[in-house]
Formats: C-alpha cells, sequence, structure tokens
C-alpha cells in the first residue's frame, strides 16, 4: 500500500493553486486548456515516453481521476494521448466523485462528470466510477455503510483508504506472476462486451471470516451479496460478468478440519485444491447464470500506520471476526475481497447521471458559457447510448 513515486512521477499544474477560491480548478474545460499549454503537454508525454521504454512488457494503463473538476478534463485529454500513441495497450481508468465539500459547487460537479464519462466511453476500453457515495449525483448526499468499519466519509484519509485498498486488490488479476492472472487487455476485453464500457466496482473490507471457520463453513453460511458496491447508482442485480479477487486466504484453512471421509465424498467442494477454485466452485453453485473469473492471493492487506485505525472492535489484530481487540491493540492485516462486474446496475448509474444533468440548466454556469449546445446535447446523448447497451435485449 506505500506507493514510491519515480521524480518522473509528477506533473505540476501551474496554472491554478490548490485551496484557491477566488480561481479554483473545478471545471473540465480548465482542464482540457491546462493539456494544451505547451509545458504541461510536452513534459507529460515526454516523462510517459521514458518509462514506456523502460517497461519490458507493457500491458496498459491503469488511470486514476477526480471526475468532478478539472482533473476530469485533463484526464480525458491525457487519454486521447494515449489512444493515439499507444493503441495496442489497454487503459481502464476509475473516475472517482470526493465527498462534496458545499452545496454550490452540486450543479458544476454533475455536469463535470458526465463530460468525463462520455470522453471515457470513447476512448477508454473499460471505465468504473468510484464513490462512497451512492446517490452522489443528487444534492442531498448520502454514505456506503460497511458492517465492519467505523469511518467518516468526508474525512478523506478514511476514504481514500478504502479506495486505494480497493483498487490493490481489483489489480492483483493483472498483477499476479507465473501467468496464473489475466492480462490489462484481456481483462477489459473479458468485462465489456457488446460496448458495456462501464463496470460496477465492489468490495469486501475485511472479508468475515471466523477464525475458526473454513473458507468453505465461511460461504456456505453466507447470508445476502458478497460485497458492496462502490460504483454510485449501481448494485449488483442482474450480473452477467464478473472477475473477483480474494486476498488473505490461504489453502490451510479451505475446508473443516472435523469433517469426515464420508461427508468429503458426498459434496463435491472437496476436489477443489486451491482457494480460487473453491470460491469459482461456489459461485457457479450460487449465481450460476453469471461468467466468473476468480483470483487468488494469500497476502492480506497491511494495516499498520499509516493506515487509519477504522475497524470495529469486533475485528481482531489478524483480520478475523468477532474477537473482540484487547486495549491498545489495532488491527494488522485483513482479508479483502474485490469485484469488477458487468451488469444492469452499470446502466443505471448512467441513465441516473443522464437524468440528473438534464434537470440542470447549463446556461446557470458561467464557467460552461463557452460550451457549444450542440456539443453538449451530443455528450448527453453519448451517455444515454451507453446506457442503452445494459437492456436486455442486447444478448450477451
Amino acid at each position: 500500500m506505500r506507493t514510491r513515486y519515480h521524480p518522473r512521477s509528477f506533473n505540476v499544474v501551474n496554472e491554478y493553486q490548490h485551496g484557491n477560491t477566488g480561481q479554483p480548478f473545478d471545471c473540465y474545460l480548465q482542464g482540457v486548456e491546462v493539456w494544451k499549454s505547451e509545458a504541461m503537454c510536452e513534459e507529460w508525454t515526454d516523462k510517459v515516453r521514458a518509462f514506456v521504454e523502460e517497461c519490458d512488457c507493457l500491458q496498459g494503463f491503469q488511470i486514476l481521476s477526480d471526475a468532478t473538476s478539472g482533473f476530469a478534463g485533463l484526464c480525458s485529454s491525457s487519454l486521447q494521448h494515449l489512444k493515439d500513441e499507444y493503441s495496442t495497450k489497454a487503459t481502464l481508468v476509475f473516475p472517482v466523485t470526493p465527498p462534496r465539500t458545499s452545496e454550490s459547487d452540486f450543479k458544476l460537479r454533475t455536469v463535470n462528470t458526465v463530460l468525463m464519462m462520455a470522453s471515457l466511453g470513447e476512448l477508454a476500453d473499460m471505465f468504473s466510477p468510484l464513490s462512497l457515495s451512492p446517490d452522489c449525483w443528487n444534492q442531498t448526499e448520502t454514505y456506503r455503510q460497511f458492517p465492519l468499519l467505523e469511518y467518516k466519509p468526508s474525512l478523506l484519509y478514511h476514504s481514500s483508504a478504502i479506495v486505494s485498498s480497493l483498487l490493490d486488490t481489483l489489480s492483483l488479476s493483472y498483477r499476479l506472476r507465473g501467468g496464473s492472472g489475466l492480462s490489462l487487455r484481456d481483462l477489459c476485453s473479458f468485462l465489456t462486451p457488446v460496448g458495456r464500457k462501464a463496470a460496477t466496482t465492489s468490495l469486501s473490507l475485511p472479508w468475515p471470516m471466523k477464525h475458526a471457520q473454513s473458507l468453505l463453513e465461511c460461504l456456505e453460511q453466507w447470508e445476502g451479496p458478497l460485497s458492496t458496491p462502490l460504483t454510485p447508482y449501481s448494485n449488483l442485480d442482474e450480473v452477467a460478468i464478473q472477475v473477483l479477487n480474494l486476498r488473505g486466504e490461504d489453502g490451510h484453512k479451505m475446508f473443516p478440519k472435523d469433517m469426515n471421509n464420508r461427508d468429503r465424498s458426498s459434496n463435491p467442494a472437496y476436489s477443489c485444491t486451491t482457494v480460487h477454485e473453491l470460491f469459482q466452485y461456489f459461485l457457479s453453485c450460487d449465481m450460476p447464470r453469471t461468467l466468473h473469473r476468480v483470483y487468488s492471493s494469500s497476502q492480506p492487506i497491511k494495516t499498520i500506520n499509516p493506515y487509519p485505525d477504522f475497524f470495529s472492535k469486533r475485528v481482531s489484530n489478524h483480520g478475523c471476526v468477532n474477537e473482540p481487540l484487547e486495549e491498545k491493540e489495532r488491527v494488522k492485516h485483513v482479508p479483502m475481497l474485490g469485484g469488477l462486474h458487468c451488469c444492469q446496475g452499470s446502466g443505471a448509474m448512467l441513465s441516473d447521471l443522464h437524468s440528473a444533468v438534464r434537470r440542470i440548466n447549463i446556461k446557470t454556469l458561467p464557467a460552461f458559457l463557452s460550451l457549444d449546445k450542440t456539443d453538449f446535447d451530443e455528450t448527453l446523448e453519448a451517455v444515454m447510448s451507453l446506457s442503452d447497451n445494459y437492456k436486455d435485449e442486447y444478448e450477451l
């Protein structure tokens, strides 16, 4: 979780300052203009080229960007460059909607988001919006609840830890060595049939296994969905395709130790030899109409400092549930499940965004006075077309 950056990793937007209320960097069009400046464009492309030349086998680009500010426009413009220069490489984008800091920026944030989504539908191989709010395009914002976390949604220290844990887990499928994973290109192709480029992201943090419980017992006793969506306005109903990554569970606790040979012979699950095989078998029984890919790693998420100590008291220091922590003890590591899903909820998310923007009179936003109405209408139509790809008449 401790990312180490190279000096070439940083590019500074010199035209704007963080927290400057007099000249905020809060409009999509500002990001587009920043990209057009010679200093930003040339410096950024040169640094990317240097990293690409150092790669032995470049899979593609994983991009994380604010979807509600000028960085949305900057991201879209840089993505156009990647598509032009590295057209054979995959691009996976995670547009993030952070908690709102004021009511006055609600309309501006929503218009920025729809402009970015439309560009991602054209330029990205796959994208999955992230937000701790399930209704972040409404004026009254609520937040996701996680049964084993006691976090403060408005505190970026907490929300960024949840998002970074999810990204670290989701990327396991294309970071596993030895050919046991799925390349970034194959992952995007697998999850985006018939133009369904928007995926729903979900997580279970921590994965709630008890200390004396086996993975098989945990799965057999499970009730409800396996994970909580982190994509706004989306749920996990009617999942057609999904890729799940489970980490922090090894093969030593796959089955109960007190099962006799007769019980073992009567349950096909005991023929599984690895964690991901067992999980895949469970999903094939529980969700027979869904196409699954499962990957696993024995390495848990490390939660020592500076990771926030926001876990429930029911979580032990080694991540098991229902083992209360002792005084002055903190959770050191936890198992976790992360998933990417092609489902109807992604289409609902795009449709809700389209409806939210339709209710906004863009002429009341001075930042977008230079935006041509015809171009804006085409943007809304592009988002609605993406949403239409998720309708039932499109067979997979």
